[in-house]
This record gives C-alpha cells, sequence and structure tokens, in this order.
C-alpha cells in the first residue's frame, strides 16, 4: 500500500504515507493523529508503494519492506520524466 506504520526503537509510533493530493510524503509521530509534509516543495512524489515480506519456516530470511517510489519535478515546464527508485530495508534480528 502506499502508507507504512511502526514503532521505532524507542516503541513510539511512526506513519509514513504518501498523499496523492499534494504528490508529497508525510510523517506522523503520534501514531497519524498529525502528519507533517517531509519532501520539498518543487519535488513530486508520482507513487509511493510499501511491500510487505514476512519470512516463513522456508524463508530464512528476516522480515523485510521494499520501498518503491516515482519522484517527480515541479514547476518546470518538463513534468512528465520521473526517477524510478527502490530499495529493501531488512529487521535486524529473525522472528
Amino acid at each position: 500500500g502506499n502508507e507504512i506504520r511502526f514503532l521505532n526503537a524507542k516503541g513510539e509510533p511512526v506513519v509514513y504515507r504518501w498523499d496523492a493530493g499534494t504528490e508529497a510524503i508525510a510523517r506522523s509521530s503520534d501514531d497519524g493523529a498529525n502528519f507533517k509534509t517531509i519532501t520539498a516543495d518543487n519535488v513530486k512524489i508520482k507513487n509511493l508503494d510499501f511491500i510487505l515480506f514476512i519470512g516463513s519456516p522456508a524463508d530464512p530470511y528476516p522480515p523485510r519492506v521494499t520501498i518503491a517510489l516515482q519522484v517527480g519535478t515541479a514547476g518546470t515546464a518538463i513534468e512528465t520524466p520521473v526517477i524510478n527508485l527502490q530499495t529493501t530495508v531488512s529487521a535486524r534480528t529473525l522472528e
């Protein structure tokens, strides 16, 4: 989906989500009650996906999340080109 929720190292709830209306990424540190935009005004996020992979007895890898997004620019004559980015983040310990 386009939102991810987790507890940080201090046990506090954190939420990241894509706001399609403003084409920005927003962050909340109070379990989604208040969001603050974390992308610059001249950057437009065209798409954001969080893909969760949870291990199984046959899968020896720790839980991991793949983050895929399309980044474009705002305020220029050329708004069509985007850059596709993808990364995977894994847990430090096996569950």
